[in-house]
């Protein structure tokens, strides 16, 4: 086989998936784990709720977990379309890392927020950036305890604007152009 027949060998779809599901979960750890939470406090929840219709048929003993129930799920349910928007952040970064090399600039615009950083780590290692990126983190004075976006930091109220909730729940679906995963 010569170069250009190695090259357009295109791998399977194992592979693929594999892949494409650990940079998943490396872009989105810390929102995995808050819908594990999540989850595990709608089950506790639940059960508690069948567990007080049973024994007693006084519908407020159940409104504070219900108001549990509802909450997890939430969480767990806000927390998975944040992986995905990440999920998004990654694939665009790891493209114009590809396409232009690091430069700061690129690295800049996903700085703001703690799941953004993952996403931009990840493409890194996969080009490997991950060293001049990690460093470019640390200059700019973020470390694994920065972990709420700066925009809440710097306007907590910003949780009740449709634009944030919008940026970060809803991010528009990136298609790779020069990649599999």
């Amino acid at each position: 086989m010569n170069k250009s027949e190695i090259t357009n060998i295109k791998p399977f779809g194992l592979v693929v998936f594999y892949n494409k599901i650990i940079r998943y979960y490396g872009v989105g750890r810390y929102l995995h784990l808050s819908a594990l939470i999540g989850l595990y406090f709608s089950f506790l929840g639940a059960s508690k709720i069948f567990y007080l219709l049973n024994i007693s048929d006084k519908i407020i003993t159940i409104i504070p977990w219900f108001l549990l129930l509802v909450t997890s799920i939430s969480l767990s349910i806000i927390a998975e379309l944040d992986v995905r928007g990440r999920y998004q952040n990654y694939k665009q970064v790891k493209e114009k890392l590809y396409k232009f090399g690091y430069d700061e600039r690129i690295v800049r615009l996903y700085m703001h927020s703690n799941c953004q950083r993952d996403a931009v780590r990840v493409a890194g290692y996969d080009l490997g950036y991950h060293k001049v990126i990690n460093k470019y983190f640390y200059d700019k004075g973020y470390r694994w305890y920065h972990i709420l976006p700066d925009a809440f930091i710097n306007n907590p109220m910003i949780l009740f604007s449709k634009e944030f909730w919008i940026k970060i729940l809803f991010t528009d679906y990136y298609q790779l152009k020069y990649f599999y995963w």
